[in-house]
C-alpha cells in the first residue's frame, strides 16, 4: 500500500486506485484471535449475570442467550426488549471485568508493526466499554497505533476516547468521531458477536474507512448469525 493508500489498478484489489484516509478496525475477535477464549469466558459471564442478576433459571439461560443474540444482536439488546432493566456500569464491570485478560491475551509485535506501516488515521471500534478496549489494546500493545476508540459509552453519546496521546476530536462532544463530511453513514459497524452494548438510539455513525471517489452508502447489515458453541454474543 502506497503513502496515500493506493494500490495498482492491476493489483486485484478492489480498492485500487480509491484512496482510504481513515480506516476502522474492529477490537474483538479481530486484533486478537477467537482462539484466545475470551469469546466463551465472556459468554459464561453473561450466562452468570442471567442468573444472579436477573434470577432467570439456570437451565434456561444458553437457550435463551443464543435466542436473544439471535433475534436481536445483541444479548444485552434482547434482555432490555423483553422487559429486563439493565445498569450498564453494573452490566460491563460483571461482564468484561472478569475476562482473563493477563492469560488470554499476549503482545502482537507483528500486528503493531502492520498496524504501524498503514498511513492512514485508524480507529478501533467495540461494542463494549471503554475499559475493556484500553485492557486489550494495553496487552496486545496497540494503543498508541489508534487515533482513538469508539466504544459503548461513544454509541451512547459520550465522546470516544482518544488512546494514543491526539485530543480526541469528539471532545467538542459530538458522538462520532471527525470524519470528512463526504463520508458515507452506515449502522454501527460490528461484525462480531463478542463486542457487548445495546443499539444506539442516535444517528447512525459515518463510516470510518471511505472510498471517496464512489459515494455511496454502506451495504445493510446481514442479519446477525446463531451464536456458535465456541463463541457467543458477549453482550
Amino acid at each position: 500500500m502506497g503513502s496515500q493508500g493506493q494500490g495498482s489498478a492491476n493489483s486485484g484489489d478492489p480498492f485500487a486506485g480509491r484512496p482510504f484516509q481513515t480506516l476502522l478496525f474492529d477490537l474483538d475477535d479481530t486484533l486478537y484471535p477467537l482462539s484466545s477464549g475470551l469469546a466463551a469466558a465472556c459468554r459464561t459471564n453473561i450466562q452468570d449475570y442471567m442468573v444472579e442478576r436477573l434470577g432467570i433459571p439456570a437451565a434456561s439461560v444458553d437457550e435463551l442467550c443464543s435466542e436473544l443474540y439471535s433475534k436481536y444482536g445483541t444479548t444485552m439488546a434482547g434482555l432490555q426488549a423483553v422487559g429486563h432493566h439493565l445498569d450498564y456500569d453494573d452490566w460491563h464491570d460483571y461482564v468484561h471485568g472478569r475476562l482473563p485478560y493477563s492469560t488470554a491475551l499476549t503482545p502482537d509485535p507483528a500486528l503493531r508493526r502492520l498496524l504501524q506501516s498503514l498511513p492512514q488515521t485508524k480507529w478501533v471500534f467495540t461494542n463494549a466499554d471503554t475499559k475493556h478496549a484500553a485492557r486489550v489494546l494495553d496487552i496486545l500493545g496497540l494503543a498508541d497505533c489508534f487515533r482513538g476508540v469508539i466504544c459503548f459509552e461513544s454509541i451512547q453519546g459520550a465522546p470516544p476516547p482518544s488512546l494514543s496521546g491526539h485530543p480526541s476530536p469528539c471532545a467538542s462532544g459530538s458522538a462520532t468521531p471527525s470524519l470528512p463530511e463526504d463520508a458515507p453513514s452506515c449502522p454501527s459497524p460490528s461484525d462480531s458477536p463478542c463486542s457487548s452494548g445495546a443499539p444506539s438510539p442516535t444517528p447512525p455513525a459515518p463510516c470510518a474507512a471511505r472510498a471517496p471517489l464512489r459515494p455511496s452508502r454502506c451495504p445493510p447489515r446481514a442479519p446477525p448469525k446463531p451464536p456458535s458453541p465456541a463463541c457467543c454474543a458477549c453482550s
